[in-house]
């Protein structure tokens, strides 16, 4: 479970699965801004047991979008369209990637 700030790009990072805050938002002082923080997270302590399934659930979806080998990929996808239009550049070949660029993300 996550809390975090409502700005890009944990927005993006975060999905739907994250709670948001904006203590910079509040017109005090910084323990205000922790006191929302700690709110935020008290209230995901206190959901039930199917709430916070569905929540982890939703985590663990965004972040297969953010696998070492999707990433890689879209990286060389770039590239390989920078190079590509009317620029001279010759296609991108990438050298294969290391067995350990692939590997599954760790979960705990």
């Amino acid at each position: 479970r996550v809390v975090t700030t409502g700005k890009n790009p944990m927005t993006e990072v975060g999905g739907s699965a994250a709670v948001y805050v904006e203590p910079a938002a509040v017109d005090g002082t910084i323990a205000d801004g922790f006191a929302i923080a700690a709110r935020a997270v008290s209230g995901l302590l206190e959901e039930s047991a199917a709430a916070r399934r569905e929540r982890v659930e939703a985590g663990l979806v965004n972040a297969e979008r953010f696998a070492p080998d999707k990433m890689i990929r879209r990286y060389l996808d770039v590239y390989q369209r920078l190079a590509t239009p009317g620029t001279g550049a010759a296609p991108f070949e990438p050298a294969s990637i290391p067995p350990s660029a692939t590997a599954e993300p760790l979960r705990s």
